[in-house]
């Protein structure tokens, strides 16, 4: 009988654990989604900066070019 309660101890110990170590690793695994997608966001928020500014800068030194 101490054994048949002592595995099912160990059963519900180790269903806790497996859940609370599979929530972290989903939870790891999100939050490194979430960081992914927040530097995609950065680098399109700084390529479009540069672009713009590519296009300011071409469009000054076209009309430097035309005074000339």
């Amino acid at each position: 009988m101490n054994g048949l309660i002592v595995s099912v101890v160990i059963n519900i110990f180790s269903s806790i654990i497996y859940d609370v170590v599979g929530k972290g690793i989903n939870l790891e695994s999100k939050k490194l989604k979430q960081i992914k997608e927040n530097a995609k966001q950065s680098v399109s928020r700084e390529l479009a900066r540069m672009q713009e500014q590519s296009r300011i800068f071409d469009t000054d030194a076209m009309q430097s070019y035309l005074k000339i």
